[in-house]
């Protein structure tokens, strides 16, 4: 008997769990630089879904569960530009495929160390501006953890 109702519930329960997963479907693609070289860690976000996931090292990514519908779909990594592609389709049960290549972003820059700095003041100076020359015998003898 209880062999017949666990049969008769697997067979309401199957179909339900079916249909729930057609109402959704996959996102994936790789990112990539402006050379074609992967950026693993790079963040895709779908807009409007809450959805999102980091590429692999290969830059690769895959988002799983993503409701039917079209979403924009924003690539970004530190130092790039951004890239969003709108109107991304997600079919039911199906794979979309979308590919990002992002360009270096040219506003980060570097900052320069000082090596004809003025006078020698004090170690430690409250203006942010301050710059000084320090020798090697200083920088030993400087009080941190070691």
């Amino acid at each position: 008997m209880t062999r017949f109702l666990l049969c008769t519930l697997l067979l309401f329960l199957l179909p339900a769990t079916a249909v729930l997963a057609q109402n959704t479907g996959k996102l994936s693609g790789r990112v990539v630089d402006d050379l074609g070289d992967p950026l693993p860690g790079a963040n895709v976000i779908i807009d409007g879904a809450k959805l999102g996931a980091a590429t692999d090292i290969n830059g690769n990514y895959f988002i799983i569960g993503v409701p039917v519908g079209h979403y924009n779909v924003t690539a970004s990594f530190v130092g790039f530009e951004s890239q969003t592609i709108e109107g991304v389709a997600v079919s039911s049960g199906y794979t979309t495929e979308q590919n990002f290549e992002l360009s270096s972003d040219t506003t980060l820059c570097w900052i320069p160390v000082c090596t004809d700095c003025w006078e020698r003041g004090p170690l430690i100076s409250r203006d942010p501006f301050a710059s000084r020359r320090i020798s090697g015998e200083e920088i030993e003898h400087l009080p941190v953890g070691r």
